[in-house]
């Protein structure tokens, strides 16, 4: 199941976050959860870091904000 999300990207030794947008990701994010999601034309995986809000699953039609944490291998194709 997918579901859109804003989300912030870093990868693993860089300390900083990047506002990438919104993105539609799945699975539904999950704290310490791996996700994949495109950008820039390719699937990215990462783990869930931080969401904001926490209870963002139970309010009807949130929006959350995500900080994900690349994994590695980085990029793939689609």
């Amino acid at each position: 199941m997918t579901q859109r999300a804003h989300v912030f990207l870093r990868g693993g030794a860089d300390k900083t976050e990047t506002d990438i947008g919104e993105k539609e990701v799945s699975p539904s994010p999950e704290l310490r959860r791996t996700l994949r999601f495109m950008h820039q034309g390719k699937i990215v995986t990462g783990i869930v870091e931080r969401i904001v809000p926490a209870d963002w699953s139970r309010r009807p039609g949130a929006l959350p904000t995500i900080y994900v944490v690349l994994s590695r291998p980085t990029w793939s194709t689609p």
